[in-house]
């Protein structure tokens, strides 16, 4: 998937029918030397990204949560994804610690095109 880590996230969150949701995309990256002789051979670079869906359904027990995580997710497998997330918060018993997610505050000031890296 070549989209945004940003773009992927508010994509799941869209495509989310629970109660609450939360998406986390986790980016890495790493670099490969091999050396010969104190001369470097070969080199590269590798990169992966895992996504994590939470869902969170209400009921009249209380609240329970389901949690999916996969790699190398492709524009057509978010979808499945989230539901994957959804049908585990479903299947699960509720949460003896379960606390309502943040919400924004309205009166907030949000950047619409916030795309800055984390520091």
């Amino acid at each position: 998937m070549s989209a945004k880590p940003h773009e992927i996230v508010e994509r799941a969150l869209e495509l989310s029918r629970a109660d609450g949701c939360v998406v986390i995309a986790n980016e890495t990256s790493t670099a490969n030397l091999r050396w010969a002789g104190n001369a470097l051979t070969t080199n590269g670079v590798t990169r992966g990204r895992t996504l994590t869906v939470v869902a969170t359904v209400n009921g009249g027990q209380g609240t329970a949560s389901g949690v999916v995580s996969r790699s190398a997710v492709t524009a057509e497998e978010l979808e499945p994804l989230v539901r994957a997330a959804e049908a585990a918060a479903r299947a699960a018993e509720p949460a003896e610690d379960a606390q309502p997610l943040v919400e924004r505050d309205p009166g907030a000031a949000v950047s619409p095109g916030f795309t800055d890296s984390p520091r």
